[in-house]
């Protein structure tokens, strides 16, 4: 026996740490058990989606709305906040899908406005559960946003 400070100090005996060990792998089994339970349970009540799940080279509308210079708006509930805008939807491809489940994205148009012709494209990574039972996508839910417009001479 040592004494302490707070009084005296008993070695716990081997048996009862054996008896520790058993408990404490007991319980890790049992948590392990019941993490598996409860992610079988979260899987049975998660909402179905609508359609199958996305794959490589599907079609997604991302939802852009920008000025006539071509300057992405901020929204509000999914519309612009500035009434001269215009609302652009791109067609994009799934490019790729990555390990975690999110996708990449790059689409490219061709439109006319106010008698010029512009080239533009789009691409990003978006997660998988941003991309609705419509395939549509909003401009905000995209990373690594890289958008381009170019005049490429005049229209009709």
């Amino acid at each position: 026996m040592v004494l302490l400070a707070g009084g005296p100090y008993v070695n716990a005996d081997e048996a009862d740490r054996d008896g520790l060990r058993k408990e404490l792998a007991e319980l890790k089994t049992m948590a392990k058990e019941l993490q598996t339970r409860i992610a079988a349970i979260e899987k049975k009540l998660k909402p179905k989606s609508e359609g199958r799940e996305p794959r490589i080279h599907d079609i997604v509308i991302v939802e852009v709305a920008v000025n006539e210079q071509g300057k992405e708006l901020p929204t509000t509930a999914g519309q612009p906040t500035d009434k001269a805008s215009l609302n652009r939807h791109f067609l994009a491809t799934i490019e790729d899908i990555q390990p975690n489940g999110d996708l990449v994205l790059s689409g490219h148009r061709d439109i006319t406005h106010k008698q010029i012709r512009y080239s533009e494209t789009i691409s990003g990574v978006v997660p998988r559960d941003c991309v609705d039972a419509s395939r549509r996508v909003p401009v905000a839910a995209v990373r690594d946003l890289t958008m381009s417009r170019r005049a490429v001479g005049l229209g009709k």
